[in-house]
């Protein structure tokens, strides 16, 4: 499967007053013949919460954007206490659920996170967090933080590939939290049953694997962002995007070369490649990403014609 027609297209620039960079963690959905994509932008630099941009189908420009927040971080204490950023949407018929991961400040690593849903029963243009806690907490088994996530229906459940963290990276300066791809299983997109075994495991220790997006043919296939930790910031360990395959969504064969991806060559995106967000439409699928430094350039995209 090949990706080309690199588009840029939003950058926050000031909007709303609030929003003073980055366009972080595009998630996308079609509503009525438009696409949404919410993101999550600094308030100021320790501070993150998500928005949306509304995009025409077929040129992808800008319609509307959305001017204030559509969470607020959580109370002191609490698991989104910093930041909330957008990482998996799901449309049932009377409700849009959004998955989101929760961000906030520990003392010995620069943040922590757990997994929160929200619901929107307005199509969209506003939401409510269903729970103050994680549904994606640390277990006895997975004492570290879960990340971003991906959730396929077969038969009769849920399937969620997702990222958490392995360990902990030491630098001169801090810890850097490492995760790769696991599998958890649940009845009703709430309450999952997690085994901790790695689906996508790290190559070495220090790799990152995070961000799951999946288009399903035949098979099931992942893009995914992953990174080294000794330089990942800009330097040559910044995030990329690989690919795997599966059969049954439960074992994958990871071979970044097949991902059929490549940057656009353009100034913002040149250093990273990171948080794909895979949408289908009819006649193409459209990749939105972000670029250098985790998206303070904002978000662009890529097209394929559905042909692996």
């Amino acid at each position: 499967m090949k990706w080309n027609n690199h588009k840029f297209i939003f950058n926050v620039s000031g909007n709303g007053n609030w929003m003073n960079s980055h366009a972080q963690c595009p998630v996308a959905i079609e509503l009525d013949g438009y696409i949404r994509v919410f993101f999550s932008s600094r308030v100021r630099r320790n501070l993150a919460l998500p928005t949306y941009v509304d995009l025409d189908s077929d040129s992808l420009k800008v319609l509307k954007v959305h001017t204030k927040p559509i969470l607020d971080c959580g109370e002191a204490g609490s698991f989104d206490n910093h930041g909330i950023f957008p990482v998996f949407i799901w449309k049932e018929v009377d409700a849009i659920y959004l998955y989101y991961v929760g961000w906030y400040r520990g003392s010995d690593i620069n943040y922590h996170n757990a997994v929160g849903i929200a619901a929107s029963y307005d199509n969209g243009d506003s939401f409510v967090k269903l729970f103050p806690g994680p549904i994606m907490p640390p277990l006895k088994n997975e004492p570290y933080a879960c990340r971003s996530l991906w959730i396929e229906k077969i038969v009769d459940q849920y399937v969620m590939v997702y990222a958490s963290d392995y360990g902990m990276y030491k630098t001169e300066k801090t810890n850097e939290p490492v995760y790769d791809l696991k599998v958890a299983m649940s009845k009703d997109l709430i309450n999952w049953v997690r085994n901790g075994v790695s689906v996508v495991k790290h190559g070495y220790f220090g790799e990152a694997i995070a961000r799951p997006t999946i288009l399903k043919d035949n098979s099931y296939h992942m893009w995914f962002s992953y990174r080294g930790s000794k330089d990942f910031r800009r330097g040559k360990d910044a995030y990329k995007i690989g690919y795997a395959k599966s059969d049954d969504m439960k074992t994958w064969v990871r071979t970044d070369e097949s991902s059929g991806f490549s940057p656009s060559n353009q100034e913002w995106d040149q250093e990273m490649q990171t948080y794909p967000y895979i949408i289908k439409l009819y006649d193409k699928t459209l990749m939105f990403y972000n670029g250098n430094d985790f998206g303070a350039t904002g978000f662009g995209c890529v097209e394929s014609s559905n042909n692996f």
